[in-house]
């Protein structure tokens, strides 16, 4: 069955007038729909709020950033961030697309005051923690990143969409099918762990202990270039890094922040903004599933949409504790 989907696209205005049309075009290229400040290009509170409802209804959510913090509300913050924040709020997946080179843009697309270029330096910076962030030079660029990062989207976060009507017999029908072809993925994912090995044992860390290596992308300090790199750490190193997050049952987004934040902290000093690759991520995801120590579900979230949580397994919290446990008996013979 066709599934279409409805994606908002973020920006400011003026600046990005001929990159909102470049964007939308390559959105229905692969099957979306996009909604955005076309509709109601002049910005204010009352129309924000009909704005909310719109990306409520959005699977995915786009957001395009060059050398304009944009319009700003009665409270300081630009509309564009503000619509940010709330994606983010009804956790709605977000692929941002920053310019490459801000500081070659026109003075007429770039913000002149010492203020606002500290503002969208600030809203850059949060747009660009926990996510792996696409830059872009001009429209045809940005054009294709979004065809590929939105394709990668549809696999790794797959949203709920919509059909043609007379594709199905109602709505209920498209989320019935949708709640059991997640049910059969949670199947497999528990037909997969009566495969592990007889001799594992929840307490026994020896799966664990082995090495693997993560692909990561990061700065240089003082410097806009891209880096990347290859760490190695083992496997009870990187689940110490977010076990104890996962007994609040967190959803994607955060569970990538954790574990950015504690390979940033593991860095060199010269390192900034380090973020996981996304097939490490997905490495990461799937090794703990095989080894039984954390379960994945969709599950809807404030909105509506249907986000992806983490959860320890029984073997995942003994083994949790096991690792807490050596590292208190090494802390103290330590003293």
């Amino acid at each position: 069955m066709e599934v279409f989907y409805t994606v908002f696209v973020s920006s400011t205005f003026l600046d990005l007038e001929d990159e909102r049309d470049t964007a939308s075009r390559a959105l229905m290229e692969v099957d979306c729909f996009p909604a955005g400040m076309e509709l109601f290009p002049a910005a204010d509170i009352q129309q924000f709020e009909y704005i909310k409802t719109v990306i409520d209804i959005c699977d995915y959510y786009v957001l395009i950033i060059g050398g304009r913090y944009g319009s700003i509300s009665e409270d300081g913050i630009s509309f564009t961030e503000k619509e940010y924040d709330y994606a983010i709020s009804k956790g709605i997946p977000v692929l941002a697309f920053v310019h490459a080179t801000p500081e070659k843009l026109s003075l007429e697309n770039s913000e002149l005051s010492p203020e606002a270029r500290e503002k969208l330096k600030q809203f850059k910076a949060k747009a660009m923690e926990g996510r792996l962030v696409r830059e872009w030079n001009n429209k045809d660029d940005l054009s294709a990143k979004i065809i590929t990062a939105i394709t990668r989207a549809k696999k790794i976060s797959p949203a709920i969409g919509w059909v043609r009507g007379n594709k199905t017999s109602s709505v209920e029908s498209l989320v019935e099918i949708n709640d059991l072809r997640k049910q059969n993925d949670e199947l497999k994912v528990q037909v997969n762990s009566l495969k592990l090995p007889a001799t594992y044992s929840p307490n026994n860390l020896a799966d664990l202990n082995c090495e693997t290596s993560l692909d990561i992308s990061y700065r240089g300090t003082g410097g806009y270039q891209t880096l990347t790199d290859t760490l190695n750490y083992k496997w009870s190193e990187i689940f110490s890094f977010i076990a104890p997050l996962l007994l609040e049952n967190p959803n994607n987004y955060k569970v990538r922040n954790k574990l950015d934040e504690s390979l940033q902290k593991r860095s060199k000093s010269n390192v900034t903004e380090l973020k996981l690759q996304d097939e490490s991520f997905e490495k990461i995801k799937i090794q703990f599933m095989a080894l039984g120590i954390i379960d994945v579900k969709y599950l809807k979230a404030t909105g509506g949409s249907m986000v992806l949580f983490w959860n320890l397994t029984d073997i995942g919290k003994s083994n949790m504790l096991n690792l807490l446990a050596e590292k208190g008996t090494q802390n103290e013979g330590d003293k």
